[in-house]
């Protein structure tokens, strides 16, 4: 099983290897650069991943994963940035496509007709 910790390092976490990021949400590679780093951790899907969120992440997490489960389909999430006059937000990131995406990046040799 493949143990991941995006929260802080904790000795109680048996198994889990670290992995503290900090990322610019406004950053035009962010989905990509997520691919790329968590591709070689996670595999062909072989293993089962289990992962410790960060925070309030995990609520976000559960919201998703029910959003998914009600309608079939991830929905589209917004962040916001602080910037110099209060907190703005982001452009839109579509995680269905987002997902997609990642299927047809991780499944070698899958042809798309």
């Amino acid at each position: 099983m493949i143990k991941l910790n995006f929260s802080h390092p904790n000795s109680k976490l048996e198994g889990f290897t670290n992995h503290q990021l900090h990322v610019d949400l406004a950053d035009i590679q962010l989905e990509e650069k997520i691919i790329a780093y968590l591709l070689p951790l996670v595999g062909d899907g072989s293993e089962p991943v289990t992962i410790v969120s960060p925070g309030l992440a995990h609520l976000g997490l559960l919201v998703l994963t029910a959003i998914h489960g009600l309608t079939g389909h991830f929905p589209l999430v917004i962040a916001m940035k602080k910037g110099d006059d209060g907190f703005f937000p982001l452009p839109a990131v579509n995680l269905q496509e987002y997902r997609n995406s990642c299927v047809r990046i991780s499944r070698e040799g899958l042809t798309v007709l």
